[in-house]
């Protein structure tokens, strides 16, 4: 396959899930799609920036939640952390 073909064949993948209203993962998981490819695809082809730093989430009372993006992504949860807090960001991230 050619880089043209290539680039039209993620393009259409790209389009289709974004037509389909699901998240990235769930889409690739139902397509049988390779969500860490169809991310990379899908930043070369929209132009997103990828950025890098931390996201602290704050919610009333404390999240007990903090994210970090950098060379090595992490997450920690404390004991008792509100599951609905985690799941905003984390569907963000998953697209």
């Amino acid at each position: 396959m050619t880089q043209k073909e290539r680039t039209a064949h993620w393009s259409a993948i790209v389009e289709q899930q974004a037509a389909s209203g699901m998240s990235g993962l769930a889409w690739c998981r139902e397509n049988q799609i390779n969500p860490a490819r169809f991310y990379v695809w899908r930043r070369k082809l929209t132009g997103a920036p990828h950025e890098k730093g931390f996201i602290e989430l704050h919610a009333f009372g404390g999240s007990g939640i903090r994210i970090g993006i950098g060379a090595n992504l992490f997450i920690e949860v404390e004991r008792g952390f509100d599951p609905e807090t985690f799941a905003q960001p984390l569907n963000i991230f998953l697209g």
